[in-house]
């Protein structure tokens, strides 16, 4: 997790500098923003999973390798996939040209 190693580093860097420098305060606004963000991010995750039909999350979290955080993000990219009729219909909307 990039937050957790910022914290690692920002332990073993900041002796060498003074408590009140600019470069330890900058340290911890950037990792209270990483935490506000990552909070916020949250926050919305649990907003989508409250509007999304729990069968589609359940058809896509049945693919290996696909929790419920990736599946609302594929849902919240690409809306209803019901709407393609077919794979190349997705693929062009995506923008992959698997040829």
């Amino acid at each position: 997790d990039i937050m957790q190693s910022l914290i690692r580093l920002a332990k073993v860097a900041c002796p060498a500098v003074k408590k009140n420098s600019a470069h330890v305060r900058g340290l911890k606004m950037a990792i209270n923003n990483i935490l506000s963000t990552e909070e916020e991010c949250q926050t919305a995750l649990q907003e989508m999973a409250k509007l999304v039909p729990k069968r589609d999350l359940e058809i896509l979290t049945s693919i290996p390798g696909i929790g419920e955080n990736t599946a609302l993000r594929i849902i919240s990219e690409l809306g209803d996939i019901r709407r393609f009729n077919n794979p190349s219909q997705l693929n062009a909307f995506v923008g992959v040209d698997p040829q």
